[in-house]
């Protein structure tokens, strides 16, 4: 989803970073493991399909994919900071991933003006009512152990 694509999250003891060219050479080798492809319910892809796969991932506004990275060396810090140093640069913590989490976005399937009733009288917008309220879920896969 190009929305996040350049967007980390930091946490306690993962890092969430977005799919990206640099992370697919690792995730088609987990790919490769005949468990990871019945529990993700996948199939095998070649490499070429992979980066397909990977570009079409980016590009969708209905999918959001993130690598997560175990966070070895990003102590949590709660202060908001310009500071460039702090920038997360992918091809260094390749060695960090573990997994991926994938969030799929649909419209919910509901009367907009039910919504607009509880809405109504708070900030929203006569334009954020008009947009289709969404629903997501969540698939979480971890392949390898940190």
């Amino acid at each position: 989803m190009k929305l996040n694509y350049e967007t980390c999250l930091i946490g306690e003891k993962v890092i969430l970073v977005p799919y990206r060219p640099e992370h697919v050479p690792r995730y088609h080798e987990w790919m490769k493991d005949p468990d990871l492809l019945e529990a993700t319910g996948s199939e095998p892809l070649s490499l070429e399909e992979e980066v397909e796969m990977q570009q079409s991932w980016r590009d969708d506004d209905r999918k959001c994919t993130f690598i997560v990275h175990s966070n070895k060396c990003h102590p949590m810090d709660n202060s908001i900071s310009d500071d460039t140093s702090q920038v997360f640069r992918v091809e260094e913590h390749l060695d960090d991933m573990i997994g991926d989490v994938n969030l799929f976005l649909s419209e919910l399937e509901c009367d907009n003006d039910e919504w607009g009733d509880d809405l109504r009288g708070t900030e929203a917008s006569q334009d954020q009512l008009q947009q289709p309220l969404l629903q997501a879920e969540i698939d979480i896969m971890i392949a390898e152990k940190h």
